[in-house]
């Protein structure tokens, strides 16, 4: 059968069960058991491969395993001492079909193949829902139920000889467990101090640095917005552009503050919302309390703007008439004589025997110089 195309997977999303491999040294000592729940596994003495093989006499990057749904294959990277399949030397860069129990020599490390097996059918009047994995036979003296142990990613700023070491591994793993979420943190911490993009859950955390107090009736976006003004609202407080800003940051609409003559020290405040929106009355009432100067009194008066009426539709445009071509000239090519010049050329010539006749009309006009004749 062909080897897998290179850079190309038939894989679907979900994992996939290729079969496992029984890991043990030379001597016949077991180390473990692989599952192949992937499809590439790299095999080498390096920080980054799937399995990490410390052997002085195994290449940095040293063999990889491509699993398919068909099957799997062994190809050798280019390695100094080789890959075994059989006892037999691989060729670089050319990928061989593996079949069960065959024994892949790296170093002083063995693997053999087992392929997957089936999961037998239950019978038709039971029904079984199980998540375990079907059972494998595996070679003799091996140890199974083994995972692919977590490796450390702090291995990595530590010289190559530590990663030989497994309890150096499992050692860093605890420091990493609890100083990791941490890391995260700081790293992350730009975005955890800004308003527009810290969680939800420490809005009223974050506001009590600021001395404000969050409503909870008030809409997520508002109260981020909030937060995110109060050095603004901080500076203009007692001001008639502090309290604006902040009737504008809850009603998302600009309010109008004048002066009442009538009365000194006294001033209206006036909201004009969509009919569609609801204010809190007594909200709005707190806000102005909090923001105005203490000697001045206020009115609250909140409108609720009628929906805008649908524009009228225009008439219909009506079509142009054409000009009328003056007497004596062409019309041009493809334009029709107007209406009223087509009547007149198409109406029949008067009738002259219907109309009454004149006696003197056809006669010539008297000679004045001339005698009339007796």
């Amino acid at each position: 059968m062909a080897s897998p195309a290179s850079g190309e997977s038939s894989l679907p999303a979900f994992p996939q069960d290729f079969g496992s491999l029984a890991l043990r040294r030379k001597t016949g000592q077991a180390v473990r058991t692989v599952r192949l729940n992937r499809e590439e596994f790299r095999f080498g003495r390096e920080m980054g491969n799937e399995l990490v093989l410390p052997d002085q006499g195994i290449s940095r990057r040293h063999c990889r395993l491509l699993c398919r749904l068909e099957g799997c294959w062994i190809e050798d990277l280019r390695s100094q001492n080789g890959t075994f399949l059989n006892d037999e030397r691989l060729a670089p860069n050319e990928p061989r079909q593996l079949i069960e129990g065959d024994t892949i020599r790296i170093g002083e490390y063995l693997l053999v193949y087992y392929g997957p097996q089936p999961v037998a059918p239950a019978e038709d009047d039971e029904f079984v829902l199980t998540f375990a994995e079907p059972v494998r036979p595996v070679a003799e003296g091996a140890v199974t139920g083994w995972s692919l142990p977590p490796r450390s990613s702090y291995l990595q700023h530590l010289p190559s000889f530590f990663s030989q070491d497994s309890l150096m591994d499992r050692f860093l793993l605890i420091f990493e467990s609890i100083l990791a979420p941490i890391e995260q943190i700081a790293d992350h911490l730009p975005l955890i101090l800004d308003p527009r993009t810290q969680p939800a859950d420490t809005l009223p955390w974050f506001a009590a640095w600021l001395d404000l107090t969050l409503n909870e009736n008030w809409p997520e976006a508002h109260r981020r917005d909030l937060i995110r003004s109060a050095s603004e609202l901080y500076r203009w407080r007692g001001t008639r552009h502090g309290l604006s800003r902040y009737l504008e940051i809850y009603a998302a609409v600009t309010p109008v503050i004048e002066d009442v003559l009538e009365r000194p020290h006294t001033f209206r405040v006036t909201l004009r919302v969509p009919s569609e929106q609801q204010v809190d009355e007594e909200l709005v009432h707190q806000i102005i309390q909090n923001e105005k100067p203490a000697q001045t009194a206020y009115e609250l008066v909140i409108e609720h703007a009628e929906p805008p009426e649908p524009p009228p539709v225009p008439p219909p445009a009506a079509k142009p008439k054409k000009p009328k071509p003056e007497k004596g000239t062409a019309p041009a090519a493809g334009d029709k004589p107007a209406p009223d010049a087509a009547a007149e050329v198409a109406a029949p010539p008067p009738d002259v025997s219907s109309q009454p006749v004149d006696p003197t009309a056809d006669q010539p006009p008297a000679d004045k110089d001339k005698p009339p004749t007796a």
